[in-house]
């Protein structure tokens, strides 16, 4: 659920605004600019389709006859969605907002676009898998408008700087673009919390979020700051969803919801500023800072709960291996001794099918290797066995 912004990655922030003989050049990218959202738009929408038309005081639904069901029941919403996000996120937008429901790639995905004249928000309706992150939802389509209408909210805010206004009026694209844009991590983390705020369910609220974070802090793994935004690790795109929310609400615990909205005051400020300094000035510190202590107390919890369930006597279960990727349920055959499952190394290649035994193989030839390697070397010291050793796969598909 991207918020699409200049350069769809928000690595650094950007500055408030450009100095001196900067400005024509600013100005004349923002010209080119007002032509590629078009582009976009022609890649994603089916036109060969029997399109439909809703229309609400603020938003225009527009979708293919076959949605009409599910767009209508989100149209019927929208408006008290917006009526709920607006007050908290303390901005929205003046112009009519475009809502097109499609299901072009038979994914779970919402696209904001707070960059052209008009903002628009793209939903595909495919509901999420209950094993994914996204599976604690009280209702999809609602999550999917909040999250989706949080970003439209909160990055059309407008900007109070002269040279951004009037950049404003003079190109369409601008008009709603004008605030400086914070990285990737807050705009998507901010959605997310926003989204477990006014739902009561989502990411924020599930059990998915919590767990995936503990063990990252058990293990030593939580993103750093620059990972923040994304990166090619495990679960890497997921980052600024999953530990950006979580920092966030540990944000508004120390300083209360509303400081959100000054941090949003202050990079949309007539004074030029960065994102780091709209930031530090409302939190008292920049904010790789404060996610490094976030951090701290993130791995202080984690490891207080393992030492909780320790003491409890829980049967926590048995590792049975350690994968490197994501995996599915695995299926078991009728009498128990053989099961099927998904392996995926990347999340680009394909995954395969295994078949394993359910019971452990003893391996029969370990005894004589640690004799043999004795007898070559007396002095050297056998490895420990601090893993289940890998399954030999019956079959590989």
């Amino acid at each position: 659920m991207d918020a699409a912004r200049r350069g769809r990655r928000g690595a650094r922030s950007a500055p408030g605004g450009l100095p001196g003989h900067f400005s024509l050049l600013w100005l004349a990218l923002a010209l080119v600019a007002a032509a590629w959202p078009a582009a976009v738009h022609a890649q994603i929408l089916r036109p060969h389709l029997a399109w439909r038309t809703i229309e609400t005081e603020h938003f225009a639904f527009h979708f293919p006859a076959e949605l009409e069901p599910w767009a209508r029941h989100v149209a019927e919403r929208m408006e008290s969605v917006r009526e709920e996000v607006a007050p908290l996120v303390g901005s929205a937008p003046r112009r009519r907002t475009t809502v097109i429901v499609d299901d072009p790639y038979n994914q779970v995905n919402g696209i904001a676009y707070s960059m052209i004249a008009g903002p628009v928000i793209y939903l595909w309706p495919n509901p999420p898998d209950p094993r994914s992150m996204l599976g604690n939802l009280r209702s999809f389509p609602e999550e999917l408008a909040v999250h989706e209408y949080t970003h439209i909210a909160h990055l059309t805010r407008p900007s109070r700087r002269p040279v951004r206004r009037l950049i404003a009026l003079i190109v369409p694209s601008a008009r709603e673009r004008a605030m400086p844009r914070p990285p990737r991590w807050m705009a998507e983390g901010y959605a997310t919390y926003v989204e477990g705020k006014l739902t009561g369910s989502g990411r924020p609220h599930g059990v998915y979020r919590p767990s995936v974070l503990r063990q990252w802090a058990l293990e030593g793994r939580l993103p750093s700051y620059a990972q923040l935004n994304g990166s090619a690790a495990y679960q890497g795109d997921a980052f600024a969803y999953l530990a950006g929310s979580a920092f966030i609400e540990w944000l508004a615990a120390r300083k209360g919801d509303s400081s959100l909205v000054l941090l949003w005051r202050r990079l949309s400020a007539r004074q030029r500023r960065s994102f780091d300094d709209a930031f530090a000035g409302v939190y008292g510190g920049l904010p790789a800072d404060l996610y490094g202590r976030f951090t701290v107390e993130m791995t202080a919890g984690a490891l207080e709960a393992q030492r909780a369930l320790a003491e409890s006597g829980a049967d926590t279960g048995t590792v049975v291996q350690r994968l490197n990727w994501s995996t599915g349920n695995p299926a078991l055959s009728a009498d128990g001794k053989l099961m099927a499952l998904t392996l995926r190394s990347t999340p680009n290649r394909p995954g395969r099918i295994v078949v394993w035994e359910t019971a452990e193989a003893p391996d029969t030839m370990a005894a004589k290797r640690r004799e043999r390697l004795s007898k070559l070397d007396p002095e050297d010291v056998p490895a420990i066995e601090y893993q289940p050793p890998p399954k030999r796969a019956v079959s590989t598909l």
